[in-house]
């Protein structure tokens, strides 16, 4: 049965490795190889592994069916202000003066939908007349008037899947909220979990840390800033804030105990057990003690909005739960191979979800150590004092918390690309002090309200103190020296590698021959992704990275970087350069940026600036805009690493309109790239007629996104590249690049890309040739992405 289990689950596994969601016939036949196998006791298995696959087959027809079938009026309508009815689908996270949330589509106009659909949206809300919120409430009914497109992410190496987000909360559309005064409430009831909410933040007292108290409670994570982010990053202890199998474990563990303690001493229990009463009065403890903590641990779910994470978590509690009262006896691994079946059967986006991995990397590697560690004599301990045991229990606690803090180093490292060694102390006092104290106490609070607030408010106040003084410890080892180091893909590759060693030495195999052959992988792999994975001191690499609406390009060569403009950053605190470039460069292991170049100060090619001059080191910024900087003016030449950077445009110091853009040819003598930032079809007349100025070059980033006022055909035709890249937002409402203008390029037989459709375009000028990777085509092909 464990083998029928695991299959399923490989096969599930291995069907996300394909770039396209395969026809209905593919899903039909693969049934069809499932009951061929099944009809035959050795091929079982290969009939739970097709069953696997077709199951995520149709899990993720049934996504894109609704997709193709509201695909027509989304695309026609997108960036159109359109009146919407439907409801509100969670608890909305409200930031200042916006808010964002789920929102179900029923009505498109007045009109139903054939079938509704799940949209998310943001709203700057701001009544202009009355300067007041107008907060949406967990299942409220609205009438929104609303822009929208459909569900659509950035796509660019070491950023987060924003697209892979959407698909796996079932959502088909993203959009925002317009004020009008044809926004209305249909239904103002909303639900309990929305009330506590409420109820909750208005009782919470005014602190920094009641974020945390309503993350715990409620799994709402909405209301921490980015100073709370930031000291969880580096103690890595995010996971304590993240209702999970951690949390209702905790609670699923301490309301049995409590009600079975309560139990064994109620009077009628005691006289049932001394036999003075009869039968049907003696009550079955356990069987009452395991009902209540699956009831309680089913409202801390509910209250948790029921995510995936805390669903992951409840189905192995409840499944746990009914093998205890069934009598069935199930093995750690047959538990975990049944709860990963169902899990798999009832939420199949899990699979590509970090959290799952996480949490289920996790708990196998608490069921090895428990096994591996199962080492003490009982005759051993009878014979220790009580001073001894509580040694030896510490010891083991320590050994099984560095135990697993370094076998969860492969995911917890891939998430951030950094490696902290603040995770040890942090976690040995967190997880015990916040199991004991802050997690029981939050919910208890939760619990109490709706009966009096007056207690509600004091195990609120009393949960505070005991996250308050945890936070100083967290802040006191987050202010220390050298506590991050930085990770990027191939320094985790060869941790991988010696995890895995550590791995088999603890758990399989400890023999000299082993650690032979592991030395002499290890040097393999280091000389390899030193010598064949980084560019050779020959041959560059250029980025055009996935910024929406805007422009940045990164150029690699000799192991420093180039930039090329930093994207926007927009009022509502999302910027480009935080979500794209600092997590790219942090994937390819830079701390600095050795040239960067700010082709003019629009908010779409400028806007990242700031932040970047806070986050890493830049040695020469070259920006017309900026007193300290080095000036971008026609003629001047720039010879970084084995390239040479021309900078053709413009003629005097300004950075104030498109045309002031800072134009620069980059080259290798044999190959090179133009970049032009937004100039227009009048500077690039003056390019073309400067007999001093070659633009003939290999790849051309488009003038201003590829608008109608750029790209003439004489300059098209001066340059003459093999390969335009347009660098534009998913439908933006310039329309760009304009339809006449990608038609100019192709009448010309130049190959284009656009970012909006590719997402981040890579190039790599490799001995004489361009080799081009586009993200969602090579880099990262697979369906639940795309």
């Amino acid at each position: 049965m464990d083998w029928w289990l695991i299959s399923f689950f490989m096969g599930a596994l291995l069907s996300l490795f394909l770039p396209i969601v395969p026809s209905l016939f593919s899903t039909v036949l693969l049934l069809f190889c499932a009951l061929l196998c099944f009809s035959w006791s050795k091929t079982r298995f290969l009939s739970f592994f097709c069953l696997g696959m077709s199951w995520m087959f149709y899990s993720a027809s049934s996504y894109q069916s609704v997709q193709d079938n509201q695909q027509h009026w989304l695309h026609q309508l997108a960036s159109q202000t359109i009146v919407i009815e439907g409801s509100v689908t969670g608890i909305a996270q409200i930031k200042e003066s916006s808010q964002r949330f789920n929102f179900t589509i029923e009505k498109l106009a007045g009109k139903p939908l054939s079938e509704p659909i799940k949209v998310r949206l943001s709203w700057q809300q701001a009544d202009r007349q009355t300067k007041q919120k107008i907060p949406v409430k967990d299942q409220q009914s609205w009438q929104l008037t609303v822009r929208i497109k459909p569900a659509y992410g950035l796509a660019n190496s070491g950023g987060f899947s924003y697209q892979t987000w959407l698909r796996r909360h079932n959502i088909h559309a993203t959009g925002y909220v317009l004020n009008s005064g044809d926004n209305l409430v249909l239904n103002q009831k909303s639900s309990l979990r929305q009330a506590l909410y409420d109820q909750t933040l208005a009782l919470l007292p005014a602190h920094d840390l009641s974020a945390l108290v309503i993350a715990l409670s409620f799994g709402e994570r909405g209301q921490l800033t980015k100073k709370h982010w930031q000291v969880l990053t580096l103690t890595a202890t995010q996971h304590l804030i993240a209702i999970s199998g951690l949390h209702l474990g905790l609670v699923a563990a301490a309301s049995y105990f409590v009600i079975d303690l309560i139990l064994m001493l109620l009077p009628f229990t005691l006289m049932a057990k001394q036999g003075s009463q009869p039968n049907w009065l003696k009550v079955n403890n356990k069987l009452v003690a395991i009902i209540f903590s699956c009831v309680i641990t089913s409202y801390y779910a509910y209250l948790a909005g029921f995510s995936v994470p805390t669903m992951r978590a409840l189905l192995m509690l409840l499944l746990f739960w009914f093998a205890k009262l069934s009598g069935i006896k199930l093995s750690l691994t047959r538990w975990l191979a049944i709860t990963v079946f169902i899990v798999t059967l009832c939420f199949p986006d899990s699979l590509f979800s970090a959290s799952f991995w996480l949490s289920f990397y996790a708990v196998t590697i608490i069921f090895l150590l428990l096994w591996r560690f199962t080492w003490r004599d009982p005759q051993d301990q009878q014979s220790k004092t009580r001073a001894d045991k509580w040694l030896t229990w510490l010891k083991g606690l320590i050994t099984f918390q560095c135990s697993l803090i370094v076998l969860m180093l492969p995911i917890t490292v891939m998430i951030n690309y950094q490696l902290s060694w603040l995770a040890l102390p942090a976690n040995l006092v967190a997880v015990p002090w916040m199991s004991v104290t802050s997690i029981p106490l939050s919910l208890l609070a939760v619990l109490v309200l709706p009966l009096s607030q007056t207690l509600a408010v004091f195990i609120f106040n009393i949960s505070q103190l005991t996250i308050e003084w945890l936070w100083h410890w967290f802040e006191w080892l987050a202010q220390l020296p050298m506590t991050v180091f930085p990770m990027s893909l191939n320094s985790y590759i060869l941790l991988l590698i010696a995890i895995i060693w550590l791995f088999v030495t603890v758990f399989i195999v400890n023999r000299l021959r082993f650690h032979i052959i592991f030395f002499m992988i290890f040097g393999i792999a280091s000389f390899v992704l030193t010598k064949v994975y980084f560019n050779s001191s020959e041959d560059w690499r250029v980025y055009v990275m996935d910024v929406g609406q805007g422009l940045s390009v990164i150029v690699e060569a000799d192991h420093q970087v180039l930039l090329y403009d930093t994207g926007a950053r927009f009022p509502s605190g999302f910027s480009m350069a935080e979500a794209v470039l600092l997590p790219f460069l942090k994937q390819r292991g830079y701390q600095a940026i050795d040239v960067a170049f700010i082709s003019h100060d629009d908010n779409d090619h400028s806007g990242g600036l700031a932040l970047l001059q806070q986050q890493l080191t830049i040695n020469q910024l070259v920006y017309n805009e900026s007193k300290n900087a080095m000036p971008c003016l026609q003629g001047q030449v720039i010879k970084w690493q084995f390239l040479t950077i021309e900078m053709l445009w413009p003629q005097q110091k300004l950075a104030q309109h498109n045309d002031d853009s800072c134009v620069i040819k980059i080259s290798d003598n044999s190959q090179s790239i133009l970049l032009t930032g937004d100039i227009s079809s009048q500077t690039e007349r003056l390019l073309v007629k400067d007999q001093a100025i070659s633009l003939k070059s290999d790849v051309l980033v488009v003038p201003h996104h590829g608008s109608k006022s750029s790209s003439s055909v004489s300059f098209i035709q001066a340059v003459s590249p093999q390969l335009a890249i347009f660098s534009a937002g998913y439908l933006n409402r310039w329309r760009m690049p304009v339809t006449d203008v990608v038609q100019r390029y192709e009448n010309n037989d130049i190959a284009t890309l656009n970012s909006a459709q590719q997402g981040m375009i890579q190039i790599d000028m490799v001995d004489n040739k361009l080799k081009v990777s586009t993200f969602r085509q090579q880099l990262w092909p697979f369906w639940f992405a795309n």
